[in-house]
């Protein structure tokens, strides 16, 4: 089973990178480049959440 812990930061981080793959959208790039930076956003909002949310 997933820890509620891990269950927050992941859901945290998913909503990230499908804010910044919306915005990348709406400033006209392709969906593509969408893809890339909300998978960035994604790793980066991860690994911050999991360094600012203690165990």
């Amino acid at each position: 089973m997933i820890g509620l812990r891990i269950a927050v930061i992941f859901l945290a981080a998913l909503l990230v990178a499908v804010g910044v793959g919306a915005l990348t959208v709406a400033d006209g790039s392709s969906p593509a480049a969408a893809v890339i930076a909300g998978g960035a956003a994604f790793a980066g909002a991860f690994l911050f959440l999991d360094k600012v949310i203690g165990d």
